[in-house]
């Protein structure tokens, strides 16, 4: 689905990973200024993952989707 590498730092660093729930139509039509602000708050489902990166490693974030199950009638 998707994959993101963000480069290695010298300084420990906090990575903070918040789901969302896709923008509305509302939040489309804002200012795109205002619509950075407001997005988090307003999308977020408030489940966040927080991992600590120590100095000198780089992050790889994968998404993925479930298989799905087979449906065949056995």
């Amino acid at each position: 689905m998707g994959e993101l590498i963000l480069a290695a730092s010298e300084e420990p660093r906090r990575l903070n990973i918040v789901l969302l729930d896709e923008p509305t139509e509302k939040m489309l039509k804002m200012n795109k200024s205002v619509r950075k602000e407001k997005e988090v708050a307003e999308r977020s489902i408030k489940e966040e993952v927080v991992v600590n990166v120590p100095p000198g490693k780089r992050v790889r974030i994968v998404m993925t989707t479930e298989p799905r199950a087979s449906r065949s009638k056995g």
